[in-house]
């Protein structure tokens, strides 16, 4: 997907510039999750200044965000269009990348004799960021000079994989972190498909690990996850190739208010005939139903980053107010509350699960026909929903996976078992028939499936 052209000349003046084109669909996104997978011990988070996913004009500056939680020495690679990857921090302009934890760094920003400028061609850009506690040279000398701007790597999936061995063999004890971030110059790249993801993944959630959440005036326990930042970069380089407008909003991006302006900002622009495919991946709770339309008397949320509650109510009127005829939700979580770690809810102690008596239905009771809670969906939409397990089971991540289980097989059903009619592409349906069978072989959950006409909704294609 995408041509393949020409990178321009790094042109030297008063600023640098940011030279990006298309990327294949064999974009080093793929690869660059595998670290994202393995739960680096250190956290980091990584932005551009108008959020992953963006679309910046010719002519416009931009500015890269970097977080991390402890001090450490910071490397930022670029993928460019070239096949080539590149270290734009440090560069030839600033070359102490030391950086101090707990604090927000702005590159270039005001700090340092360099900028970003975009230029032509246009098209996706992948960037990622890894902080470590020593300073270490993970990537061969034979493949940078930092008498270049821009020292130059392999590009591609081989710089991506160079750069994950190069992880790989940090000593253990070593602290290390990595974030990944993309962006979009000039023009979002077209499909014969119009597709338009966002992708939410959640491990850490604000004051962690202390948080909580409040339901109905209690505090309840809100634990850190492992692996819902990798789902959904890994959802979101699964499906690249046809959802080509994303928005992957992780951890500190990911509050109630960036979720809402994401819906009504942005997904907004969707046409009627665009396929919109929305991910969560993080904490659900329940809270008690207070306008009747619950069958249990209970409404299911997403837990956002600052500890809101995106009520099933709240979402639901989003996605109906979408022109795009397809709408995918597909939700890696579970409201019914746990005493166990590693499970997607919110904690209580044993002693108060009798506040929460077992759930009789979840979020897709907002949209199936004959429920109290459900909504006046035009004949001609299609709404899909793909949840993890049923509304009184919990779901998992497993180390072993890198995952949560759900996501997990979803992606193995995108590698390709998901073709189950073998006309080369993979349906909203058949991924969840493919994980739906494939999650109950070793897990307690039964992922469940809204699908509101029985039409098929294509979202990635083999050829």
């Amino acid at each position: 997907m995408g041509k393949k052209v020409v990178l321009a000349k790094v042109v030297l003046t008063a600023f640098l510039v940011c030279c990006l084109a298309f990327i294949a669909f064999s974009s080093p996104r793929a690869v660059l999750v595998k670290p994202l997978e393995q739960g680096p011990p250190g956290r980091v988070e990584l932005k551009v200044d108008r959020g992953c996913g963006a679309l910046y004009r010719y002519g416009e500056k931009l500015n890269v965000e970097v977080w991390a939680e402890k001090d450490g020495y910071l490397t930022l690679f670029d993928f460019w269009p070239d096949g080539t990857a590149h270290i734009i921090f440090p560069n030839q302009y600033h070359q102490d990348n030391y950086i101090q934890g707990n604090r927000w760094y702005r590159i270039p920003g005001d700090l340092y004799p360099f900028q970003f400028e975009i230029a032509p061609p246009g098209g996706e850009e992948v960037l990622f960021a890894v902080v470590t506690e020593h300073k270490i040279d993970f990537i061969p000398e034979r493949y940078y000079d930092f008498t270049e701007v821009f020292p130059e790597l392999p590009g591609g999936e081989k710089g991506a994989k160079l750069i994950t061995r190069g992880l790989e063999v940090i000593p253990a004890g070593e602290w290390w972190g990595a974030a990944m971030c993309f962006f979009y110059a000039g023009e979002i790249p077209q499909t014969t498909l119009k597709g338009w993801g966002l992708f939410v993944g959640i491990n850490r959630y604000e004051y962690s690990p202390l948080s909580w959440v409040k339901i109905d005036g209690r505090n309840y326990s809100l634990p850190d996850l492992s692996y819902c930042v990798a789902d959904a970069h890994a959802m979101a380089a699964a499906l690249q190739s046809t959802f080509t407008k994303q928005r992957v909003l992780t951890d500190g991006q990911a509050t109630l208010q960036a979720l809402r302006e994401a819906f009504s900002g942005w997904l907004s622009q969707a046409g009627e005939e665009d396929t919109v495919l929305i991910y969560f991946s993080g904490h659900g709770a329940r809270l008690k139903d207070t306008d009747g339309d619950e069958e249990d008397g209970w409404d299911e949320a997403f837990i956002t980053y600052d500890r809101q509650l995106l009520v099933d109510d709240e979402l639901s009127e989003w996605i109906s107010e979408l022109r795009a005829k397809n709408v995918v939700l597909i939700a890696d979580t579970c409201y019914s509350g746990t005493i166990h770690r590693a499970v997607r809810t919110f904690r209580i102690r044993e002693e108060a699960r009798p506040l929460f008596p077992p759930l009789k239905d979840d979020i897709i009771g907002d949209f199936k026909p004959g429920t109290r809670a459900a909504l006046v969906v035009p004949v001609e939409r299609n709404i899909v929903v793909l949840t993890a397990c049923k509304p009184d089971e919990t779901a998992e991540e497993e180390e072993s996976l890198g995952h949560g289980a759900f996501t997990y097989y979803l992606l193995e059903a995108f590698k390709g078992p998901g073709d189950m009619d073998r006309d080369s592409w993979i349906t909203a349906q058949e991924a969840y028939r493919y994980a739906s069978s494939a999650i109950l072989q070793h897990f307690n959950q039964h992922p469940q499936l809204y699908d509101s006409s029985k039409i098929p909704v294509k979202l990635l294609n083999l050829e």
